[in-house]
Formats: structure tokens, C-alpha cells, sequence
């Protein structure tokens, strides 16, 4: 029986679905062109118009057909998303791929259990299947979030150390909603056409990565959280004097001077045509004039996406706060 993976094998790429990540096979060889302009440039209708057209011509296509199911997913259609990758992990039980999309797709409708069991299958076509370890990762983070909200809730919650641990893992699993659900059951409603990150936004989202009933975050805590913003903003806008000035004086990465920094930085936005920064889940910490920030960033630039978890460290220059390191997680 033919793999999927094995006919895309070398495209394998990465689409995230918030927060989890949805695999895509890359861009096929086979798949067209504008295709794959339409998808990265987040045109999904056009793209699946395309796909459909290219299915009437060619309906056993496999590469469209989970293209279509990417489509699907990020237009929000999730039951039919669920119902391409149903059909492609019927017809490829030996491909990773599907199963790892499933297990997205379930996830998002919360209903756990299925999608825990989708991304195990996956793991076990190919236990190096770093994206699927990662969706099970924040699969089980977001189980081990509604937990500790849970016990918050019992008589004797406030007295244990839920209220730290929820912090703590809230960082990477934000809830999309305080109250707690019923992790026994297997169907859910489907969560609104917002993405994760941003329905039902609790104060988990803000700067200091709050949970409900805990204060607001300090001053200092909030010109951090505003300066990475501005930081944010400046690459998405290739705003090279806003973006170098974000950073501390003589910054410079090791074995390079500041200006061979500043060269490499500028030729590598200044040559894109469009660059698009978001931050998720920023946790920031102030010790004095210092502050160490985590956050989960997502880069989209002409042909790329990626997400990274990143740690910065912020240094308070005059009035300002300046990035003086960054490294990824």
C-alpha cells in the first residue's frame, strides 16, 4: 500500500493551528504553484477553489486531497477537515500524517480522548515524528491545566498548590474558557471560528500570563510586555530603524560585531516582501532592571512559517526596556 509520507517525504512543512500544531506535507512537486502561493499567503479560499477544481480533474490525487483538508482547517470547517483526514488515514493506515491532523482537529473541538489516541497512532508509524510529540505534549498540558482548575475548585483547592502549578503550565496550554469541562466525555461542541488563542480570551493571554482572581500585572511588567510588542511590530513592519532600536546598544549574536548583526539582520528582512510576527503566551518576569520574558512567537515570511518558543532577556535603559538576549527554548 503506498504511504503518503512516502510520496511527500521530502516536503514534509509545518501549518500551526493555535496552539497546537497542524502538520502539512509541504509543497508537493506535483502540487501547483498557485497552490501554494494561495496557502502561505493565508488566501485559503482561493486556495481551496483551486484544490476542488484540480480534484474534478484528478480525484485520486492524495497531495490535494490533504491540502484540501488544510484548507479546510484553516477556513475553520473542521468537520470537514475531520472527514478529509478520516478518509486519507482509510485509505493510507501507514501514513503518520492524517493521524497527526486528526489528533489536531479533536483537540480543538476538545475532545481529548480521541485526539490523544490519534496522535499515539501516529507516534507509532514513526516515533520520530517531532511534530506529533509536540501536539501530544500540548495535549497533555491542556488536560493537566483543566485539572489544576478543577482542583482550584474543590473546598480544599486554595489551601494545595494548584494555583502554582495552573501559572505554570498556563504558559504554554492557555484555557480558552475558566470553567471546567467534562473530560470523560468524548463529543464536544466545536469551539467558535476564532482561533484558540483568541476565543474566549481569559487574562492568561496578557502580559505576566494571569489566571482568573490573581492581580494585575505591575507597570514595569506591563513597558515589558509593551516594548516586546513594539519589537513584534517593527519586524512585521521590516522597520529596521525601530527594530535595531529594540535592542541594547552594541548588540551583537556570538562571532559577529553589532554592524555585522545589523548587516545580516537587515539583508534578511529588508529581503523579504512581507513579514508577519505574533506572541503568544508571554510570561514576563522584572528582578530589578532586568526581566526575563517567555513567549511562544510565530514568523510567517513569504515561504516560511515556523513557531518558536523563545526566552528573552530584557535589560531597562533610561526610560526604555531593551532586548539585550534571545535564544529559542
Amino acid at each position: 500500500m503506498i504511504r503518503i509520507s512516502s510520496l511527500l517525504q521530502r516536503w514534509r512543512h509545518t501549518l500551526c493551528i493555535l496552539p497546537l500544531g497542524l502538520c502539512g506535507l509541504a509543497w508537493a512537486d506535483a502540487t501547483p504553484a498557485q497552490v501554494q502561493q494561495l496557502l502561505q499567503r493565508g488566501q485559503h479560499t482561493q486556495a481551496l477553489q483551486l484544490i476542488d477544481q484540480g480534484l474534478q480533474r484528478t480525484p485520486n490525487r492524495p497531495d490535494l486531497t490533504f491540502y484540501r483538508g488544510v484548507a479546510l482547517t484553516e477556513l475553520h470547517r473542521d468537520d470537514e477537515a475531520l472527514a478529509v483526514f478520516r478518509e486519507l488515514n482509510r485509505a493510507y493506515p501507514d501514513s503518520p500524517e492524517p493521524l497527526n491532523n486528526l489528533g489536531v482537529l479533536l483537540a480543538r473541538q476538545n475532545q481529548w480522548t480521541p485526539a490523544l489516541e490519534a496522535l499515539q497512532a501516529a507516534l507509532k508509524i514513526d516515533p520520530q515524528y517531532q511534530a506529533a510529540h509536540e501536539n501530544l505534549g500540548d495535549v497533555y498540558a491542556r488536560l493537566a491545566a483543566l485539572a489544576y482548575q478543577n482542583a482550584l475548585k474543590s473546598p480544599d483547592g486554595p489551601a494545595g498548590h494548584a494555583q502554582t502549578k495552573l501559572r505554570l503550565v498556563a504558559q504554554i496550554a492557555p484555557l480558552p474558557a475558566p470553567a471546567p469541562l467534562d473530560l470523560t466525555a468524548t463529543e464536544k461542541t466545536p469551539v467558535s471560528a476564532t482561533p484558540m488563542r483568541q476565543a474566549n480570551a481569559t487574562p492568561m493571554d496578557t502580559a505576566g500570563a494571569q489566571v482568573p482572581g490573581t492581580v494585575a500585572p505591575s507597570p514595569d511588567v506591563a513597558q515589558v510586555h509593551a516594548a516586546l510588542q513594539r519589537w513584534a511590530d517593527a519586524w512585521s513592519r521590516r522597520d529596521m530603524a525601530a527594530y535595531a532600536a529594540s535592542y541594547t546598544d552594541g548588540y551583537a549574536t556570538a562571532g559577529l560585531t553589532h554592524a555585522q548583526w545589523l548587516a545580516q539582520r537587515r539583508a534578511r528582512i529588508e529581503g523579504k516582501t512581507s513579514i508577519q510576527v505574533e506572541l503568544d503566551a508571554v510570561k514576563v518576569q522584572v528582578n530589578g532592571d532586568r526581566a526575563t520574558v517567555q513567549f511562544v512567537q510565530r514568523y510567517t515570511a513569504n515561504d516560511h512559517r515556523s513557531v518558536d518558543r523563545k526566552t528573552v532577556t530584557m535589560h531597562r535603559q533610561g526610560d526604555a526596556w531593551r532586548i539585550a538576549q534571545e535564544r529559542n527554548r
